[in-house]
Order: C-alpha cells, then sequence, then structure tokens
C-alpha cells in the first residue's frame, strides 16, 4: 500500500489549516481509511489536538510531529507510506518554509484553506506562484468560516477566478469545528448535522481527487507504536514526540 498524501498549507495564519487537517483525518477514518497527520508546524497544534483524547476514545487518526525535520518532511513521510492509505501534512502558514515545500514534492493534492475575504486573498499570491511552478500537482481552494454576507460571496466570486480551482465544498463559520479541539474532538462528534454534513461532502471531494473510493474497510498495517493510542510519545511536548517519531 501507497499512501496518498495531501498537503494542507496556506501563507496566513488563522485559515483554518490545522483544523481543516484535523475534521478530514476523522471524516476518512469514518470511512475506513488507514490517516496518518503529520504535524509540521512548530506551534504542535495538530500534535496537541490528538494528544488530548482520552485513552478509551483516541483520535482516529495517528498523530505525529515532524516539524523539526523541516526541508527533510518528504524524507520523513516516505518512511510511513506504506502504511497508511492517506497520509495528511499540516504546514506552517509560510509558504516559504522549508517543511511546506518539502511536503509538496511528495503531494497527490494541495488543498488550501482560505477564508474569503480581501486580505486572505493577497496572501494567496505567493503560493499560487510556488504552485504555478508544480504543474502536474494537482490544487484546490477550500472555503472556510463562510457566513452569508456580501462581502463573502463578493470573495468567492474572486475565488473562483484564481488560477487554483475550488474544491466542491466549504466549511462554514460554526462552533463545531473548533469546539472539540481540546478533548480531541471534531464536528463529526458533535450535534451539529450542518457541519458534519459539510465534512462529509469535503471528504468525498478529496477522496474523489486523489482516486480513492468513497469507503474502504480499516487497515490494521498501521504500526502499532504510531498510533493514538498506543503510542506514550502522544502525550509528551511536541518537541520530544519528534525526536521519537522522526
Amino acid at each position: 500500500m501507497t499512501s496518498k498524501i495531501i498537503t494542507v498549507c496556506n501563507q496566513k495564519g488563522g485559515s483554518g489549516k490545522t483544523t481543516t487537517c484535523m475534521t478530514l483525518a476523522a471524516g476518512l477514518a469514518a470511512r475506513g481509511f488507514a490517516v496518518l497527520v503529520v504535524d509540521a508546524d512548530p506551534q504542535g497544534t495538530a500534535t496537541r489536538w490528538g494528544a488530548s483524547a482520552p485513552e478509551d476514545a483516541p483520535f482516529p487518526a495517528t498523530v505525529i510531529n515532524l516539524a523539526a525535520a523541516k526541508a527533510n518532511v518528504h524524507r520523513m513521510v516516505r518512511d510511513h507510506v506504506d502504511h497508511y492509505d492517506v497520509v495528511l501534512v499540516d504546514c506552517p502558514p509560510a509558504v516559504e518554509s522549508p517543511a511546506t515545500q518539502s511536503a509538496l514534492l511528495i503531494s497527490d493534492l494541495a488543498l488550501v484553506p482560505v477564508i474569503p475575504r480581501p486580505g486572505e486573498l493577497w496572501a494567496l499570491e505567493r503560493l499560487f506562484q510556488l504552485l504555478g511552478e508544480m504543474p502536474e500537482l494537482t490544487a484546490r481552494l477550500l472555503p472556510t468560516m463562510l457566513q452569508n454576507t456580501t462581502l463573502m460571496a463578493d470573495a468567492l466570486t474572486v475565488l473562483g477566478e484564481t488560477p487554483v480551482p475550488l474544491l466542491k465544498a466549504s466549511f462554514s463559520a460554526r462552533v463545531a469545528y473548533a469546539q472539540g479541539m481540546p478533548t480531541g474532538g471534531t464536528a463529526l462528534t458533535s450535534r451539529d448535522t450542518v457541519a458534519r454534513d459539510e465534512v462529509d461532502v469535503a471528504v468525498l471531494a478529496v477522496l474523489e481527487l486523489v482516486g480513492l473510493p468513497k469507503r474502504k474497510a480499516r487497515s490494521s498495517t498501521a504500526p502499532a507504536s504510531l498510533s493514538s493510542k498506543a503510542s506514550p510519545a502522544s502525550k509528551l511536548p511536541s518537541a520530544s514526540k519528534s525526536r521519537i517519531a522522526g
């Protein structure tokens, strides 16, 4: 088995990058896929998110911290591709980051969460330039934090005219996307049916883009030492965990 690798990236912080990564990871796992989340962001939010889940209800995807790998992220990820169906890489909020550029080298899909508003759109220019240098890489914009306003409607129109197409999905501004973070949950563990439906639509769109079926029987090949439930590293600070995982 060789993983499909999805890099979640953006030039700007606060766009919902980690939330997107962890939410999609949970959604893919719910459809039977063995999923690995690689936290390549020095802030370590994905690592802490996954480690916050209780032992009797672990986060449904494996989470490892490779922030220290920087330009070697692509080489470190290759050590895991035979054990997972999908690898999601949560990148630092910087296109020029060696970790971001390293992850994109081996990716099947670059997913760019973006809040549709002017400042966010301006920040995408450098990312568009970088993706333009990788014509073989599939890339999509994922609108996040959507609200029913004229400003966002106009910004969405502009997004639809950029060099990178829109994903056939979006995440609205709903509390469910972030409220589960302190306990290792996601929108899928909330009672918000609208958010859960949005996640499922996004997961199906991503599966189609990377050429995977809509559902797969859960793989048992993920190494137990790296699983969210079994790994003692999941309870360590991110710096310690990166040495163990990397």
